[in-house]
């Protein structure tokens, strides 16, 4: 049961546009999908019910183990990118892929979550004040930053552009890197920081950190997370695709 945090849940506007999309959310049934049973509101909050996953993030898995193995990391993703396009075929963005928002069962399958409950943090986010919307402090639910975030956001996102499924594709390269390499291409202390990293350095490649990344994956990361839009791939069954070649 994830609970919303008092500041959202006093925003009536928000907590409308919240229903909607959780409700969207609800509807989508996929094997790496973490599924919501309810949604609603009582004295304690408004709430989300979703499915129970018994394993770890992403992001606990990178701190405790490292990096991955290339074809691990491969498989990982492509889970990721099959429960993307099962809800982007239904008009559905998460808006904010990372490992944080990954689960892996004991058994390896990969569960993706916050389908709908991201996206509409994501806009109220963007709606706040400018104090609210510079706010660096770390996100209390996942002990991560805006900086955090910032790394896994299109150039066209940090230049104020829309969310759409194009930056849930991009997402998924930054977040191969990681899983090959232990890091982002790009880091920062801030958001902003993560910005001029970007913006001053050319696009990394995996085995500038790693030793023995086949070149062929480092293909597929290159595409994903291309600075130019019309470099990356189309859509997220494209990007599964090249990972299921590679494996």
């Amino acid at each position: 049961v994830k609970l919303l945090r008092p500041e959202y849940g006093r925003n009536a506007d928000f907590v409308s546009q919240f229903r909607q999309t959780v409700r969207a959310a609800a509807g989508l049934s996929h094997s790496n999908v973490v599924s919501i049973f309810d949604f609603g509101t009582d004295a304690a909050g408004t709430y989300v019910v979703t499915e129970y996953v018994d394993g770890d993030d992403l992001g606990s898995l990178l701190r405790r183990h490292g990096p991955m193995p290339a074809r691990r990391a491969a498989m990982t993703t492509a889970g990721v990118a099959r429960a993307l396009e099962a809800a982007h075929a239904r008009g559905l963005v998460h808006s904010d892929i990372r490992p944080a928002h990954v689960m892996i069962t004991p058994d390896g399958r990969v569960k993706v979550t916050d389908f709908g409950v991201s996206l509409a943090l994501v806009e109220a986010k963007a709606e706040s004040t400018p104090d609210e919307s510079t706010d660096e402090s770390t996100d209390e639910s996942t002990d991560e930053s805006p900086a955090d975030s910032a790394g896994y956001s299109t150039p066209e996102q940090g230049a104020g552009g829309a969310v759409d499924k194009t930056g849930d594709v991009y997402a998924l390269g930054v977040l191969l890197f990681e899983l090959l390499t232990g890091r982002r291409p790009w880091d920062g202390d801030t958001a902003a920081a993560v910005t001029a990293a970007r913006t001053a350095n050319p696009t990394p490649k995996p085995s500038q950190f790693r030793y023995g990344i086949p070149s062929a994956i480092e293909t597929i990361v290159a595409k994903a997370i291309s600075p130019e839009p019309e470099g990356r791939y189309e859509s997220a069954a494209a990007m599964a695709g090249a990972l299921e070649v590679f494996l």
